[in-house]
């Protein structure tokens, strides 16, 4: 399960989700620094892992110029798009993901 918005309440609802021995990665941290989990709804074995990069801060430093870079057209933002998924194709997302398949990012269109 891949989270990248850092919400509690996704994570949460991961924890339902997620099998034995499988992992929950979130890309992207919560706003506060602290986050309650309900481990009750989750297998026995299973990881969770933040991954921020770049850091917030540099983030956040480099966004204005971007935005404005998309505006002008200097970057197009399907220039890093190589495939679009349906909902109910995402299992098909997800192992063409997983064996390296998807050639930039895949979209999973709802």
């Amino acid at each position: 399960m891949i989270d990248a918005v850092g919400s509690e309440d996704v994570v949460n609802d991961a924890m339902g989700l997620i099998c034995d021995r499988g992992e929950i990665c979130c890309y992207g941290v919560p706003r506060k620094e602290e986050m309650h989990i309900d481990f009750s709804k989750a297998d026995y074995n299973w990881v969770l892992n933040f991954q921020q990069f770049p850091r917030k801060d540099e983030e956040a430093a480099a966004h204005s110029e971007v935005i404005q870079w998309i505006r002008e057209g200097k970057i197009n933002l399907k220039d890093y798009i190589s495939d679009y998924f349906s909902f109910d194709d995402v299992i098909e997302a997800y192992d063409k993901a997983m064996n390296k398949q998807v050639l930039k990012k895949g979209i999973v269109v709802f």
